[in-house]
């Protein structure tokens, strides 16, 4: 196959004898190794390309950048010279304005592929491929411009940038639908068209828009509270990854939410949850280990999971946490250090639950004990 393709690509050279047939066999190795880099065919698209290297041809420069590059990241090579020649070749094709080319340099330095790591030159590759009408560049800068992520926070480019994408790549439908919702592209807030674009997006497999139609459903915000959809909006989320509707998901299992209840199952799903950053997550899965629900009671290891959640700002973490120092559960009684935990649980919005263990622990502390916390809160 490799063969018949590389000889496909001399016998279309050698028929374009004209200025204008060049041109045309040139567009179509192009977009036939474009569609076999797409499909994984790495390997064929270079022998196709192999003979157009001395074109001199800035596409066909941009593509071996391309198939070298996804060969090399797909070895898992970081040493080796696959890197180099992509940048070779992306450096080629860039001198000559190449879009294509621009945006793999933007994503060589992104990620330190054959260079040292750089986001400032991430960042400037990227904008100056997005000009150059790379329509990769121009989703990538769209997004970071709305969240701000490595650029300056900026909406109404994300609004010029974003649009022009959103029927056909779900990513962009998303953040459009988000700002679609929000009204903040110079339109009135439309929460049902917003809602709508995030459904597209969900059926195209953003694991973000299906977690959100999750919550649209749960909570009646756009549309009628249906739990049952809901759940199904979860659980699409979360067989694409998404730590929160891993976590959701898990609740549903825990609780028995239309469904037979599973803690088994649900510990597993707050363990991934927890694996993907979810302060829910760490939350949840320490609430089984505590309680011995779903898995073997371990006081130590729901310690420890507690305070990870802490970490990240879990209010109902630290009042379960300070619970644990009060009563000496998994480690030794410290009404102080259980005071001052659950004082940071109520100025972190813990609600009445944090105020009534508040209470209860200030009753039991000794005078020396409340100036001991009273000390330590002062500083």
């Amino acid at each position: 196959m490799m063969a018949s393709r590389w000889r496909a690509a001399v016998a279309i050279l050698a028929l374009a004898g004209s200025a204008p047939a060049f041109a045309q066999a040139i567009d179509e190795a192009v977009k036939r190794a474009d569609a076999l880099i797409s499909d994984g065919q790495i390997g064929e698209a270079l022998e196709l390309l192999k003979p157009l290297a001395g074109s001199g041809d800035a596409r066909v420069e941009a593509e071996l950048a391309l198939a070298h590059l996804n060969r090399t990241v797909a070895a898992g090579d970081p040493n080796s010279e696959g890197f180099a020649t992509a940048l070779m070749w992306a450096q080629r094709s860039a001198e000559r304005g190449n879009g294509m080319a621009l945006n793999i340099l933007s994503i060589m330095h992104a990620n330190g592929f054959g260079v040292p790591a750089d986001q400032a030159k991430a960042v400037d590759f990227m904008q100056r491929a997005a000009e150059a009408g790379d329509e990769g560049a121009r989703v990538t800068w769209g997004l970071r411009a709305y969240a701000g992520d490595g650029v300056d926070r900026d909406v109404q480019r994300a609004c010029e940038l974003l649009p022009p994408f959103a029927d056909r790549i779900p990513m962009a439908a998303y953040y459009v639908g988000i700002m679609t919702y929000r009204g903040e592209c110079g339109a009135k807030a439309d929460p049902e068209r917003g809602a709508e674009l995030i459904r597209q997006a969900a059926e195209g497999g953003d694991p973000r828009a299906a977690n959100d139609l999750g919550r649209m459903y749960e909570n009646g915000s756009v549309f009628d509270a249906d739990l049952g959809t809901a759940l199904e909006w979860y659980e699409r989320a979360a067989e694409l990854g998404w730590p929160n509707a891993q976590w959701r998901v898990g609740v549903a299992h825990a609780q028995g939410e239309l469904r037979d209840r599973d803690p088994e199952r649900a510990v597993e799903l707050f363990q991934l949850a927890a694996d993907g950053g979810s302060v829910n997550g760490f939350t949840s899965l320490a609430v089984m280990y505590a309680t011995g629900d779903g898995v073997a009671q371990d006081l130590a290891r729901a310690r420890e999971l507690y305070e990870q959640a802490a970490e990240l700002g879990s209010a109902h973490a630290l009042r379960n946490l300070a619970g644990m120092y009060f009563n000496g559960e998994g480690v030794s009684r410290d009404p102080v250090r259980a005071m001052l935990l659950v004082e940071q649980s109520v100025a972190g919005g813990g609600g009445p639950p944090a105020e009534e263990l508040r209470d209860i622990i200030r009753g039991k502390l000794t005078p020396e004990q409340a100036a001991e916390v009273e000390r330590a809160l002062t500083r």
